[in-house]
């Protein structure tokens, strides 16, 4: 059974906002609040690239 209270305290503690008005998960980035695309997914799971200079 959910903890209303402690998801709640949960998403306050680390910053989750909640609405009323949104059907689709979102996230805001530089460019302001939209849905989350399959880009946005890439971009958050993709591990960065290291470059190692053989010389």
């Amino acid at each position: 059974m959910l903890d209303k209270e402690l998801f709640f305290s949960l998403c306050e503690k680390y910053n989750v906002e909640l609405s009323k008005t949104a059907k689709t998960p979102m996230i805001r980035d530089a460019e302001g609040v939209h849905a989350i695309t399959e880009e946005d997914v890439k971009q958050i799971l993709t591990p960065p690239q290291k470059y190692f200079d053989s010389r």
